[in-house]
């Protein structure tokens, strides 16, 4: 035996100790495809169209056989095996009812046994969590519908011009109102100084997708509301390009989602019900009242008001076990007065006036488990 084919046999040897190869991406996509084909088949029975797997290169999309996706619309699809690194690789999420877990539970689930190899692969390329900006962008515009969004927001300077909307630094009254109530990123905000009214507006980067309005000007008799117009009701009433009839009513129902497309779903995101509370809390979308329910795809940590419709739902969403906020523990720590109702902007208000600091961290007043009722 010559040097260098001994050489050549101990390398083989070597080897032979090593783990086993793993297998490539396709491969294990092979591998799965025939076994959640079955799982469908027997969710769906004589049902070909949520049968039917919609695959892409980052995902496939199936009709989610926990939730049954939509009762009425068989082609829905937002069950879906993720493949792209984030917060769901390689795992299940619906986003309907949002069932989140990986890929090696959801067979599991349906008594469904994988391959020995394709468990190895599962191992080797677990959800290690987090994302890097790209893949944060990319992620939120796949989540949220963006590029379909921006397609059907109009910009801010249009809508400027086109109704003669001023800035709130232009506006003295609403200028005094916003900072007032401890508003001071005025980029939320559009002014009409002609009828002194506020216009709270939700956006996806410098377009406009819905806004609410209310009036600035005291009138007898009850406090002035405010009026919510959707994308929808921005092209069908503001606009009138016709433009409504083409918007869909997913896309709209997302546009009433106030600061949605400036949080990071990566981490926790915070939904109290107003958008003035929203602007003051960290990684905090507004959902627009308590009763309000969305689907979004991604754990929501609920801050409701503290008052009977507040407590109400935030007592169900935590018999879900679900993160909802502890007025209770907040005001104890804090000795707050009592009152018939607090919010979130209240609340800070209440602290610049007392000269008390608000929270560094929040966390603390969140809660999913059953046993802290008492604290809602």
């Amino acid at each position: 035996m010559t040097e260098d084919s001994s050489q050549n046999t101990l390398f083989v040897l070597d080897s032979s100790l090593m783990p086993e190869h793993v297998m490539s991406d396709d491969d294990f996509r092979k591998s799965i495809y025939d076994k959640l084909q079955a799982v469908l088949d027997k969710a769906f029975p004589g049902d070909r169209e949520r049968q039917r797997i919609k695959i892409a290169f980052d995902r496939w999309q199936f009709a989610c056989p926990f939730c049954g996706d939509s009762a009425k619309m068989s082609f829905k699809k937002r069950g879906n095996f993720i493949f792209k690194e984030g917060p769901f690789f390689n795992s299940f999420k619906c986003f309907n009812c949002g069932t989140f877990m990986p890929i090696s539970k959801f067979f599991k689930e349906h008594n469904t046994a994988l391959s020995t190899e394709a468990t190895d692969y599962l191992i080797a390329n677990k959800n290690q969590g987090g994302m890097s900006l790209s893949m944060h962008n990319d992620y939120k515009e796949s989540l949220f519908n963006a590029t379909e969004m921006r397609n059907y927001g109009i910009q801010i300077d249009e809508l400027k011009q086109k109704f003669g909307l001023v800035t709130v630094q232009e506006s003295p009254i609403a200028y005094k109102y916003l900072t007032g109530r401890l508003q001071f990123n005025f980029s939320h905000f559009l002014v009409d100084p002609k009828s002194n009214t506020l216009m709270i507006i939700n956006t996806i980067e410098d377009r406009v997708i819905a806004f609410q309005i209310k009036s600035l000007v005291k009138t007898t008799g009850q406090a002035s509301k405010y009026v919510t117009i959707s994308l929808k009701a921005i092209h069908e009433k503001i606009l009138q390009d016709g433009s409504h009839e083409n918007v869909p009513h997913d896309l709209d129902s997302l546009s009433m989602i106030f600061n949605l497309y400036n949080v990071n779903p990566d981490r926790p995101v915070l939904a109290t019900e107003g958008p003035m509370d929203s602007f003051l809390l960290p990684n905090c979308i507004a959902l627009l009242g308590a009763k309000k329910h969305v689907s979004l795809g991604i754990p929501l940590w609920y801050v409701y008001d503290d008052d009977k419709d507040g407590r109400k739902e935030a007592i169900d969403k935590l018999e879900k076990e679900q993160n909802v906020f502890r007025w209770a523990k907040l005001k104890q720590e804090y000795m707050m007065p009592q009152r018939k109702k607090w919010d979130i902007n209240d609340f800070f208000i209440w602290c610049k006036q007392t000269g008390v600091k608000t929270p560094q961290r929040w966390q603390p007043y969140f809660t999913n488990d059953p046993l802290d009722i008492l604290d809602i």
